[in-house]
This record gives structure tokens, C-alpha cells and sequence, in this order.
């Protein structure tokens, strides 16, 4: 069972220098999927508004530090190099590395589907407590905490084939008939509380249809529609 003292000590766990007193409900907030938030007999929030913040604070980390520590790199490489970080499988291996799928809570339902070993569920979970330990310690402990357990998987990680599925699917539509393919969103699912949480994607050049896909956000149901595109193609 996920107590109040376990979700603490894994805090301090990952934030050594972390002070006794924490919001626990910021915590909670970022380890809360929503399945089980929207499940739960009484309101709660769930992790999505966290993993908001997390773009911006990583992105601007890891460049800054790739453009720091690698003066060979062009703005290609360093691009390459960033994708492959930020991407879902890289972010999924730093929550199993912090036992980060030991103290989410998720509804059974996802239990059941082995949702504590989901890349997504798990990747999103990190993306929201970096949000989570922005807000709670500041900028400066932020980007130890990616620099530690993000950044420093750049000598290991896999870039062969690190590019985003929109920019696969864009390179070889432009090389084809000289166009951008084009994406259009609806919302499939929403819970009591009218939050959002499955996007529909679909993309397409012209009036063709390419592909489908779907997502927790806009951005991850592109990436799908992208991916569905380029196996159709």
C-alpha cells in the first residue's frame, strides 16, 4: 500500500537535500495517474497539469548543457541528441531507475494491465514530478534532477532512428509531393470533471487520409497518427 510516509521517503530518496517538510499534496498530485484520480469516490487532481511544466524545464536544460559539453556538435546533432532524451523510452528508464512505478497511484483496472510498467503511464509520471520538484525546490534542483537521472543517460541511449515519427512522416511527404501533411484533433474521452483524456489524431495530405492516432495529449496522439501513417505508407 502507497502511504503518505512512502511517497515522502521517496522524495527525499531522489532529493537528498529535499527538507522534511514537503507539499504532499503538490506530491500526491504528481504521482497521481488519471485513472485513478478519475475513479476515486472524491474529486482529485491528477499528474496532467503538472507534466505541463516539464517541457520547457527540460528542453532548456539538456540544450544548454549539450551545447555546454559538446563544441563539435552542430545544431543537428545537438537536435538528435535532445529528441532522443526527452523521447517516452528514455524518460520511462529514469522512472524505473528511481522506482518512481513503485509510488504511483493508478486505478486496478490499469493494475491489472501491468500499468506500473507502462512507458507511457511511467514517462508521463516523470514528466510531471520534474514539474513537481520545479515548483517545490526551484529551477536550480530541477536541472540537478535532469542533469542526474535524464541527461546523463546521453552516452547510452539508442539514436538511430531517434527522430520523432512527425518529422519522418514530414521529411518523406515533402521529398514526395513537395507538402506538409496536416493534423487535425478531437477529444474521444473525458471524465466527470470534463478533463481531457484521450485525443484522437488524424493526419493527412489533402483530402487523403494517412493515419490515426491516439493519446493522452494532442502531441503524443500526433506522434501515434504519425507513426500509424508511416507503416501505412
Amino acid at each position: 500500500m502507497i502511504t503518505t510516509k512512502t511517497i515522502i521517503q521517496f522524495i527525499h530518496t531522489v532529493i537528498p537535500d529535499s527538507p522534511e517538510d514537503v507539499n504532499i499534496k503538490l506530491l500526491t498530485e504528481a504521482l497521481t495517474h488519471t485513472s485513478y484520480a478519475t475513479e476515486s469516490p472524491k474529486p482529485l487532481p491528477d499528474n496532467q497539469r503538472l507534466e505541463f511544466l516539464w517541457d520547457s524545464i527540460l528542453g532548456m536544460t539538456i540544450a544548454t548543457q549539450l551545447y555546454l559539453d559538446n563544441p563539435s556538435f552542430d545544431e543537428a546533432q545537438m537536435t538528435l541528441y535532445k529528441i532522443s532524451l526527452v523521447r517516452e523510452e528514455c524518460l520511462y528508464e529514469v522512472g524505473k531507475s528511481i522506482w518512481l512505478d513503485k509510488v504511483i497511484f493508478i486505478w486496478k483496472g490499469e493494475e491489472r494491465k501491468d500499468g506500473r510498467d507502462n512507458p507511457a503511464i511511467l514517462g508521463d509520471a516523470v514528466e510531471a514530478l520534474m514539474g513537481y520538484i520545479y515548483l517545490e525546490f526551484g529551477i536550480k534542483i530541477a536541472s540537478q534532477f535532469i542533469l542526474k537521472y535524464v541527461y546523463s543517460k546521453k552516452d547510452t541511449i539508442e539514436l538511430a532512428g531517434t527522430k520523432g515519427y512527425k518529422s519522418l512522416l514530414q521529411e518523406k511527404v515533402q521529398s514526395t509531393h513537395k507538402k506538409l501533411p496536416i493534423y487535425s484533433e478531437e477529444i474521444i474521452e473525458k471524465d466527470d470533471k470534463l478533463n481531457y483524456i484521450k485525443y484522437k489524431s488524424t493526419v493527412s495530405l489533402d483530402t487523403k487520409e494517412l493515419g490515426i492516432g491516439y493519446g493522452t495529449n494532442k502531441k503524443k496522439a500526433q506522434e501515434d497518427a504519425a507513426k500509424n501513417a508511416l507503416d501505412n505508407i
